[in-house]
């Protein structure tokens, strides 16, 4: 695997054209890093946007290939990325997500749901009396029992020393290039974890974590500690 940094090499004026259209902005991301990788013709990266404090962003893109090294857009440094991973090995973590649920209605059938906008749902409907403060605490309490569900833990080979921090919470609502409006949040969560298995954890780290990974969601960015 690889790990890249990537950033805008020159004039940020085309980029800002290309996002003006924050409805827009996420699948043309996806396809301006999709050129990256030229030989691909089907997505097997994983990415994530961090902005820096002058609005220029600076893209981490984990890939099985290395990404084209020559490009009118981008500046790019590659390295290999090789964890060498061990049980009980401890890691600080950084992971921004899609956080789903699957529902089963009164017909049997399974609708996967936006955790946190279906926790803002229920108190909604369920709940004679509450405020902003209430929902939030909802929303956050949902966000952080996905994370912490033991079954996806043992999915993912891991166990967390303690409930993470919510860094932050991105409602997102975007325009595909059919048309449909894509509708989900991101939630940003940063901890300390330990590898119960690490052969389970590096197969899902390759994969991603959640859903919405052609979003920019997915990516766990980890150090030792």
């Amino acid at each position: 695997m690889y790990l890249s940094r990537v950033t805008i090499g020159g004039s940020t004026d085309y980029l800002h054209s290309l996002l003006a259209n924050e409805r827009q902005a996420g699948y043309t991301i996806h396809q301006l890093l999709w050129q990256l990788f030229t030989e691909e013709t089907k997505r097997s990266f994983l990415y994530r946007v961090e902005m820096e404090k002058n609005g220029t962003p600076i893209f981490y893109i984990l890939s099985s290939v290395t990404p084209t090294i020559q490009h009118r857009f981008f500046k790019i440094e590659t390295k290999p990325f090789l964890p060498k991973l061990t049980t009980k090995m401890k890691l600080a973590f950084s992971l921004r997500a899609n956080p789903t649920i699957c529902i089963t209605d009164k017909e049997g059938k399974q609708h996967r749901h936006d955790v946190l906008m279906h926790a803002k749902k229920q108190i909604q409907l369920n709940a004679n009396n509450y405020n902003q403060d209430d929902i939030h605490n909802l929303m956050q309490q949902a966000a952080l029992n996905w994370i912490s569900s033991e079954k996806r833990l043992n999915k993912w080979g891991i166990s967390l020393n303690h409930l993470p921090d919510i860094k932050a919470y991105t409602p997102e609502r975007i325009k595909k290039s059919s048309g449909k409006i894509m509708a989900f949040s991101s939630v940003d969560y940063q901890g300390t974890l330990t590898i119960e298995d690490p052969a389970l954890f590096w197969q899902q780290y390759q994969q991603g974590f959640g859903r919405a990974k052609a979003f920019g969601c997915g990516l766990m960015l980890i150090r030792t500690i």
